[in-house]
């Protein structure tokens, strides 16, 4: 079972800000969304890839900066794969606040 979290602060955005352009991430990625905590800035996402099983949450944080935590595990793919996959993520995020 491979599984892997990242965090990073993100300055342009706050904690709704944040929670809500990873839920889209995650969809935009082909998650599908199964549970959406708006209070508490938290979205559980799950994806099949092929014979693949990957399940994912997003945890936003407020604060002076504002941070954003990915946490992808799955038992068919490598920590690599997944760690591809927080950063693909990560780069939907970013790119949302130019847009």
């Amino acid at each position: 079972m491979a599984a892997v979290q990242e965090t990073r602060e993100l300055s342009h955005f706050d904690a709704d800000q944040a929670y809500q352009a990873a839920d889209q991430a995650f969809q935009d990625a082909g998650f599908s969304i199964w549970k959406r905590r708006p209070l508490g800035w938290i979205v559980l996402a799950k994806k099949e890839d092929g014979n693949a099983a990957i399940t994912a949450n997003a945890a936003s944080r407020p604060g002076n900066l504002s941070s954003l935590t990915f946490s992808l595990e799955s038992p068919d793919l490598t920590e690599q794969d997944l760690k591809a996959m927080v950063k693909s993520l990560f780069e939907a995020v970013t790119s949302s606040a130019t847009s």
